[in-house]
């Protein structure tokens, strides 16, 4: 006989049929909300990474900028002396520490660990209202100053925060008399000299080439930005990473160092430190009175011939014409800085100047006096052949330095904060109105 159902099968059968549908409702709850989590979770995370570097600044003191992959690629983009996050018709900053704003003010970070305002370019915007952004780097002599650092730091930004970062309407380009032909002598024999002849220095094909090649091609910066991947543009998440890393796992870090890449040409630190003594050679006459001074202090390039000099400044030349034409759209304007010893009013017949080259540091102040106005002169010469404005910081510096010091008193190498301000304020005043 077959079987009739019973009531009971019909009941179990309907049970399993509500606790089916309550569990494919439940599933169906859970995967809606995990995928809201999901949606959520993804919107703040990219929210964090859009909002991070632009409310850093407001969160954390400027030393934290260390903490990033690349501290001088993203540094531009955090600095105070600029309204906004993306900078409107800019002026830029070219050139070495001067540029960049180094010295005592920048490391005391006071008042504002956080908004930092304490070098030229924050004079700069106050008095004309224009955004300001530092390209400047340490070390960095004319090729470096007007072709490395701004092309590679803008190159930086426009693959790793925005492609379509926009370009300065102007660029001042800080010439240093202390060292920046210098450094030009040392980068030629460095990098141009083991690959070619010196008769190609001259042909401007060669240095094209060069340009691209080693100027930019081996530029910690602009290899750091073409080795960039995805995952190089999430800075929140490599912060925090970085972060935890240190402070939980004990994990140290170091700047990355791609192949080919060329630092800093080494001097050693007893050619290029300041140096305190009992009885100084360096004196000047500030507030009416003879003040002791650091000896082994900056002159206008004082261990180059004549030669070097002549061969330096056409570097300088070449320089300033390749970032012209790479910055077509730019307005440029060259603002020349004496060294620190050229700014005071120096008392006493003999100086003590750095000198990379060997130890002889002694010189007559006559000399220094007459390689300030041959530097001077030479580039001021060039700028006229190229038609860019020339603006001369040294009377306006001469004559604050009449009254204070201008540098330390900790980094005699660079200007403290009146220093920047009396720059900041000599520039404004001598800028050129835009066409």
């Amino acid at each position: 006989m077959d079987r009739q159902p019973c009531i009971c099968d019909t009941a179990l059968q309907y049970a399993l049929l509500v606790l089916s549908v309550t569990y494919l409702k439940n599933i169906r709850l859970w995967l809606t909300n995990s995928l809201i989590f999901l949606v959520m979770a993804a919107l703040v995370y990219g929210a964090a990474e859009y909002a991070f570097v632009r409310v850093f600044p407001h969160l954390f003191p400027v030393a934290m900028v260390q903490k990033f992959e690349e501290p001088d690629g993203i540094l531009p983009v955090l600095q105070s002396s600029k309204t906004g996050f993306y900078p409107h018709d800019y002026i830029a900053l070219a050139g070495d520490s001067y540029a960049m704003g180094m010295g005592d003010a920048m490391y005391e970070q006071k008042p504002n660990i956080h908004q930092l305002r304490f070098h030229s370019a924050h004079t700069i915007q106050d008095l004309t209202g224009k955004d300001v952004m530092a390209f400047g780097l340490p070390g960095s002599g004319s090729i470096r100053g007007a072709i490395s650092n701004p092309v590679s730091g803008l190159h930086y930004l426009r693959k790793l925060v925005d492609e379509s970062f926009p370009a300065p309407q102007r660029i001042l380009l800080y010439f240093y008399e202390g060292n920046d032909l210098t450094e030009n002598w040392m980068y030629y024999e460095k990098t141009f000299l083991p690959d070619h002849s010196a008769a190609d220095y001259e042909n401007p094909a060669v240095f094209d080439e060069y340009v691209r090649k080693v100027a930019l091609g081996r530029q910690h910066l602009y290899l750091a930005a073409e080795a960039a991947t995805v995952k190089n543009r999430l800075f929140f998440t490599r912060f925090v990473e970085r972060i935890f890393s240190e402070q939980v796992l004990g994990r140290k870090f170091y700047r990355k160092k791609y192949p080919g890449e060329f630092g800093l040409i080494y001097v050693p630190q007893s050619h290029w430190v300041p140096r305190r003594s009992e009885n100084p050679v360096n004196r000047a006459v500030i507030a009416g009175q003879t003040v002791p001074l650091l000896d082994n202090l900056q002159g206008p390039s004082m261990d180059l011939s004549l030669e070097q000099l002549q061969h330096a400044a056409g570097t300088f030349s070449k320089a300033l014409a390749w970032s012209r034409q790479y910055f077509p759209e730019a307005h440029f304007t060259v603002v020349y800085i004496p060294s620190v010893l050229s700014t005071y009013q120096l008392a006493g017949s003999n100086i003590d100047a750095q000198n990379y080259f060997s130890e002889n540091t002694r010189f007559d102040t006559v000399s220094l006096e007459n390689r300030h106005v041959w530097i001077q002169s030479e580039i001021k010469r060039v700028c006229s052949e190229q038609g860019v404005p020339f603006i001369d910081a040294t009377p306006d510096l001469r004559e604050a330095a009449l009254m204070q010091t201008l540098h330390g008193p900790n980094d005699w190498n660079h200007f403290n904060k009146r220093g920047y301000q009396v720059l900041g304020e000599s520039i404004v005043r001598q800028l050129p109105a835009l066409p």
